[in-house]
């Protein structure tokens, strides 16, 4: 692809939301419902929401400075933990601002099952709106999927503007209208 220069387009991704179920670092520390670091616990990387996300920023300072700085550097972050007094689309803006702030170059929206006993709503194209809510509100580009299944769907979305760049969710055996 890019041959000896290296690939044509590479870039970190660095995951604050998902794939850690367990609520570990850096999940833990920007979440407070349940979490390890939650709300209560009153030190340098919790307590207030600025706390908690220290750690975040901090990791994500070490990551950029480490990575080559003509490629970009993205977070995912949580949007919704889906139960009430659980994180929110209003923290998604503040953390999105933040990375924004220390040169994060685009944040995919996510959102989790933080806690057994979230509800979440998993619709088609669920994570859209939390997407174009933290886009304009946090003025930073977007990466969204959550059930993005057709080109149609992205197309759609697009042409709205909502986000800027997207995770096509394929089921194997799906028609996704893809070449």
């Amino acid at each position: 692809m890019g041959g000896d220069s290296g690939p044509a387009f590479a870039r970190m991704a660095l995951d604050a939301d998902g794939y850690m179920h367990g609520g570990g670092p850096p999940r833990a520390f920007a979440r407070a419902a349940g979490q390890a670091r939650a709300a209560w616990i009153d030190d340098a990387y919790g307590g207030s929401p600025t706390h908690r996300l220290r750690f975040l920023l901090e990791l994500f300072d070490a990551v950029r400075a480490a990575w080559p700085a003509a490629r970009p550097v993205t977070v995912s972050i949580p949007v919704t933990d889906w139960l009430p007094g659980g994180l929110g689309a209003d923290d998604a803006v503040t953390i999105a601002r933040a990375l924004r702030d220390h040169g994060c170059d685009a944040v995919e929206v996510a959102s989790g099952q933080s806690v057994p006993r979230s509800s979440p709503s998993y619709r088609r194209s669920y994570l859209v709106p939390y997407a174009e809510l933290v886009r304009n509100e946090a003025g930073i580009p977007e990466i969204v999927r959550g059930n993005i299944t057709t080109t149609d769907a992205v197309n759609t979305v697009v042409a709205a503007g909502r986000a800027d760049l997207f995770v096509l969710d394929v089921v194997p055996g799906a028609e996704t209208g893809m070449p």
